[in-house]
């Protein structure tokens, strides 16, 4: 990852690191099954845990940001979405009208975020 601020590789190196979190434990999975009784054995357990454990903290974490990160694009896409919309407001206005324009902007804001949410499903990674 060269660029740390781009949240689509982010998520897409974050996929490949679960993949290969996979691969890992049934390497080890295969690895303890050649291996015979003992301490061997257990060292192998031991390590591999704390390998996971760290897999896991480490996932944990940078799902952790990429959820702040979608929550802070939102946020600023309803922000620039208002500013938008105030620029474009008509100064004389009637009680009705300005009803009907609240319910634009609310029914604009909904569309845009479901819009947000079919571009991340689109391409969670």
């Amino acid at each position: 990852m060269t660029d740390r601020n781009n949240l689509h590789l982010v998520k897409l190196e974050l996929s490949h690191l679960e993949e290969r979190s996979v691969e890992y434990r049934k390497a080890c999975d295969s690895h303890l099954k050649e291996l015979s009784e003992g301490e061997a054995k257990q060292a192998v357990i031991e390590h591999n845990n704390l390998k996971e454990k760290d897999i896991v903290i480490y996932l944990s974490q940078v799902s952790s940001w990429i959820t702040e990160a979608e929550h802070n694009l939102s946020d600023r896409l309803e922000s620039l979405s208002s500013k938008v919309s105030d620029r474009t407001r008509p100064s004389h206005s009637t009680r009705a009208s300005k009803t009907s324009s609240r319910s634009s902007k609310v029914s604009a804001r909904r569309q845009e975020k479901v819009r947000l949410a079919e571009l991340i499903a689109r391409d969670p990674c």
